[in-house]
């Protein structure tokens, strides 16, 4: 009898779980409702200055193949919940976070913590300084599958 009550208590608290679900869409996605946003593309953008000394500046701007979307999702009902969800630029997602009332929105708030450090910065380190001569124009920056840069690739544009 105390198994199936340690199940039954586990699955009435798990019932009145809110949480933010994120998705990635696709061609094939439905999108019905939710926040949509875009993961980020980094580009280095080389030029020359008028004393013809190379200059170098990362942009993002929003990578329009990788798309998602953030929903609310509160199955019964029965918990209270309040989340957030901000975007910078209109597209970048740039804070996700919220509060409800379980047992559950602590280990919640513990991980937002975790997220907030990582983008702050604490404990990577610094920036690593590289001289590279490249001709003025775009480059995309190309991460391999460890997030370590792989590669640079030119952006052409063509005019019509």
């Amino acid at each position: 009898m105390s198994r199936l009550a340690a199940m039954l208590c586990t699955v009435c608290l798990g019932a009145g779980c809110a949480e933010i679900r994120v998705s990635r869409l696709d061609s094939a996605s439905k999108y019905e409702h939710g926040v949509r946003f875009y993961r980020p593309a980094h580009y280095l953008i080389v030029g020359i200055d008028k004393d013809r000394v190379q200059t170098n500046s990362i942009i993002t701007l929003p990578d329009k193949s990788d798309e998602y979307v953030a929903q609310v999702y509160n199955p019964t009902g029965l918990s209270s919940s309040e989340f957030k969800i901000a975007l910078k630029d209109g597209w970048q997602l740039s804070e996700i976070g919220g509060s409800t009332q379980s047992p559950v929105s602590d280990l919640v708030n513990a991980f937002a913590g975790t997220v907030t450090a990582f983008k702050s910065g604490e404990g990577i380190a610094g920036p690593v300084t590289i001289q590279i001569n490249l001709e003025p124009g775009w480059y995309r920056i190309v991460f391999d599958a460890s997030g370590q840069v792989s590669a640079l690739k030119r952006v052409v544009v063509e005019s019509k």
